[in-house]
């Protein structure tokens, strides 16, 4: 009987040590991809390059690519198939995301884009804490999350077309309801991470980075576009639209 016990312990500890591991590696990972795009945006705002006029593509191009590469990695087989293979998608998603988030860059100074950014990683790491350590009966459950997601995407997608009609005040919106969709989505996916649902995560680190990544720099856009907007609202007319989904801006 002791043997047994002994035999649970070890499997448990074995468990509770590969858990940890992959914790620290999905951290470790996300923080190198959002490393790397927030090098490239400084990059860019500091040079004030105009991706649009390098690249004629409308920034919403890019953003498809990344969703269409996000959805096929998410229906891969991760655990079973080549590391390389995922990890390549990845690379994809942030390359097109960065391109898309690029072409706003240069209407941005650095300060204001460190002072977004600082205020993106306090709110996304207090999600992340109270998904990991907050007591269950205080996170909204799965149920509660899957009804305010649901909401959520029932809202945007009337609030994309209107955004994409170059009006101002729905590109606003738009980020508004992003915006409260992803602070939803970053307790629930801290906890996965953490192995506090149903499922094992282990296995799957290219996917809980790539949505870490996208969940914090989706919240670093949407900080981006409420400090336009309130700047507008004070000084008046802004030169460039917020409507750049829609367009090119030149």
């Amino acid at each position: 009987m002791s043997c047994c016990s002994n035999e649970l312990v070890n499997t448990v500890e074995g468990t509770d040590e590969e858990l940890l591991v992959f914790i620290r590696t999905v951290y470790v990972e996300a923080g190198i991809l959002c490393f790397v795009s927030t090098i490239t945006l400084m990059v860019i705002s500091s040079l004030n390059i105009s991706v649009v006029n390098v690249l004629p593509v409308p920034p919403y191009v890019w953003l498809i690519f990344a969703l269409a590469l996000l959805s096929v990695l998410i229906c891969l087989p991760v655990r079973r198939i080549r590391r390389l293979i995922p990890w390549t998608m990845v690379g994809g998603i942030v390359v097109f995301f960065t391109l898309s988030a690029a072409c706003f860059m240069c209407i941005y100074d650095i300060p204001d884009l460190v002072l977004y950014f600082t205020i993106m990683v306090l709110v996304v790491g207090g999600l992340m804490i109270c998904g990991a350590k907050c007591r269950k009966s205080c996170l909204p459950n799965g149920f509660v999350s899957g009804v305010i997601v649901a909401l959520c995407l029932a809202v945007l997608i009337p609030l994309l077309f209107l955004s994409l009609a170059s009006i101002r005040y729905f590109f606003v919106s738009f980020s508004a309801v992003l915006s409260a969709l992803v602070m939803t989505l970053i307790p629930l996916q801290t906890q996965f991470i953490h192995g506090r649902l149903q499922y094992s995560p282990i296995g799957l680190e290219p996917i809980c980075s790539t949505m870490i990544y996208l969940t914090s720099y989706a919240l670093f856009i949407c900080i981006c576009v409420f400090s336009i907007a309130i700047e507008s609202e004070i000084l008046g007319s802004f030169g460039l639209h917020l409507s750049g989904l829609s367009t090119i801006p030149m």
